[in-house]
């Protein structure tokens, strides 16, 4: 983007934008492109989250019926290996919506925190909606977290 060519453009037409407003209009462009970018990871998250939490829901209902210990054991080896990863997917997304703010933060100057708090807003609004959409998932993984611990079994006792 020429960031010069509107000023020329006003200046062909007699008006004068300044540097601050300048400044300001390129501030909020970015914060404009950091709020439409974690709306869009937010929505790839909810997306993901209701996907994964079916696959997650099958498979805890599947270790529910599951009389075969070998069975069970192998369910139970996928769905930690899901849960890793939705940790992650939990984190990343977490981290990207901190980052976020703390960038939109940063446009002050030349934009004012008054200026900024709605973009603020917006994010944390986002934010809450992915920690609600996760809600279903955290419950999920609580449940596979008790077959883990059902399916554990403590060390055998030698009597020596």
């Amino acid at each position: 983007m020429d960031t010069k060519e509107p000023n020329n453009e006003a200046k062909e037409l007699g008006y004068s934008i300044s540097d601050t407003q300048h400044a300001a209009r390129e501030a909020l462009e970015r914060v404009l492109e950091y709020l439409r970018k974690i709306r869009r990871t937010g929505m790839e998250t909810r997306g993901w989250t209701r996907q994964t939490f079916e696959t997650l829901d099958e498979k805890l209902h599947a270790l529910n019926h599951i009389t075969n210990p070998e069975s069970s054991q192998t369910i139970l080896g996928d769905l930690a290996a899901w849960e890793g990863h939705i940790l992650q997917v939990i984190r990343h997304y977490m981290q990207e919506a901190s980052d976020t703010i703390n960038r939109i933060k940063t446009m002050n100057p030349p934009l004012t925190n008054n200026q900024l708090r709605p973009f603020i807003e917006a994010v944390e609004a986002d934010r809450s909606e992915t920690i609600k959409a996760l809600s279903p998932l955290t419950q999920a993984i609580e449940q596979l977290a008790a077959h883990k611990r059902a399916n554990t079994r403590p060390p055998s006792r030698n009597a020596a």
